[in-house]
């Protein structure tokens, strides 16, 4: 989620996404959303395959977690 600040006279968009930060300043702020608005969908429009991560990362529980719980006999 993009964070926008006034800065002077003008506006400062910050963008931090998957531990990356960028930022660039604007005369105006309608310019400063717009491409807060741009790099966040090229940053997320990269990345597919996410319903594989989830699935994975239930299945690393499974096999990790749950077998050392109570109820796993």
């Amino acid at each position: 989620m993009p964070t926008y600040r006034k800065v002077k006279n003008r506006w400062r968009a910050e963008v931090r996404l998957k531990g990356k930060y960028k930022s660039k300043t604007f005369a105006t702020k309608s310019e400063a959303r717009e491409w807060a608005t741009d790099v966040e969908s090229t940053v997320t429009g990269k990345r597919e395959g996410s319903a594989h991560l989830i699935r994975d990362a239930f299945e690393r529980y499974g096999r990790e977690v749950s077998v050392e719980k109570k109820g796993a006999k």
